[in-house]
């Protein structure tokens, strides 16, 4: 356990002086790096021959690369392709590594946006390991929070339920109503009980992260609603939302949990943050900047502009324009510009300025 936690210390001093000292300015780097270059990594089985059966030192520096991987896709192209791949090797060279399993499927779920990778490791330690609670408790989890499967996600917890050592959330959840299952607090309780419980700093942030967009979710509805409110009771929508709380409608207006702003988005009838905004932006601008690369390759040429791509079919819509802000587009090198007049609140190179893109 020393020899782990030695290795994750170094891991995290790394990322925390290579990646998020001068974040923006390292970006840019970062976002050039080929995350396809793990793809040369050797498969488990073989890294277990040339481990000479150091098999859990080896597992460790995997690890190193995994936990390194995901930080600079963090920070730069959220590109996670090689992410199911680095955890299977991991979990093949060192079955006993709870942590990283735990880990690896949730950012596969979460933050790949690939909840059957992370149902694949998960059912393989299960299956290797079926006195575990935690692969059950997570596939629950999973199926709750992503796939929104409640009967499977009810099934998973009564399954941990069941098993040595499982804790009483566990039991509880295998307890309550598939209705219920769907609620917010319930994730809420759930991400809290990572946080407490988890020896990992990278999973402890998970949870945090998550806790946090939970409640970016429940403020946006929120104050969503009050607007409606407003907008029914006197026919006008409010310019502020400090006329909410003078009417009484609203008795306070909620910290946005980023550090963002809250804005009246017209185009979608709601309140959304900043964060919220900026990160729906940069799915669109990941998406336009492919449609982009796919007409040069037809045609020979970037697109004179973005709309280029609507009139001529590669897109059904224009790029979503939240409050009348657009995207800028770089012609000369195919950069695709979301520059907001508000500073970003996440650390991405997907918040570029147009000076910083170019």
């Amino acid at each position: 356990m020393i020899r782990r936690l030695l290795l994750i210390t170094a891991a995290l001093t790394t990322l925390t002086g290579s990646y998020f000292a001068g974040a923006r300015a390292d970006a840019g780097k970062n976002a050039s790096r080929d995350p396809n270059d793990l793809m040369y990594l050797p498969e488990g089985e073989v890294l277990k021959t040339l481990s000479l059966g150091h098999t859990n030192l080896m597992a460790d520096l995997v690890w190193f690369h995994a936990i390194q991987y995901y930080g600079e896709q963090r920070l730069s192209t959220q590109n996670y392709d090689q992410t199911e791949r680095l955890f299977q090797v991991i979990y093949t060279l060192d079955p006993t590594f709870v942590d990283a399993t735990r880990f690896g499927a949730l950012i596969l779920s979460q933050d790949a946006g690939n909840p059957e990778a992370a149902l694949r490791l998960l059912e393989r330690a299960e299956h290797e390991d079926p006195s575990r609670w935690e692969y059950p408790f997570d596939r629950g989890f999973i199926h709750q929070t992503i796939t929104r499967d409640m009967n499977a996600a009810g099934d998973a917890y009564r399954r941990a339920a069941s098993l040595p050592d499982a804790p009483d959330l566990a039991i509880r959840l295998a307890g309550i109503s598939f209705a219920k299952l769907g609620d917010r607090d319930t994730a809420r309780e759930i991400w809290r009980s990572i946080l407490q419980d988890s020896d990992i700093d990278f999973l402890s942030s998970l949870a945090e992260r998550n806790l946090k967009n939970l409640d970016l979710d429940e403020f946006e509805e929120r104050l969503t609603e009050a607007v409606h409110t407003y907008r029914d009771r006197t026919g006008t929508t409010p310019t502020s939302l400090a006329e909410l709380l003078a009417v009484g409608i609203l008795d306070t207006v909620p910290a946005e949990p980023w550090g963002g702003r809250w804005l009246w988005v017209p185009e979608n009838d709601e309140v959304l943050s900043t964060t919220t905004i900026d990160r729906r932006m940069a799915t669109v601008r990941s998406y336009f900047a492919g449609l982009a690369a796919n007409y040069r390759h037809k045609t020979g040429e970037w697109p004179d502009s973005l709309g280029v791509l609507v009139d001529e079919g590669f897109s059904e819509n224009p790029p979503w324009s939240p409050c009348g802000l657009t995207l800028g587009w770089n012609r000369r090198n195919g950069d695709v510009i979301w520059s907001p007049p508000w500073p970003p609140v996440e650390d991405s190179t997907q918040g570029a300025s147009e000076q910083e893109a170019s």
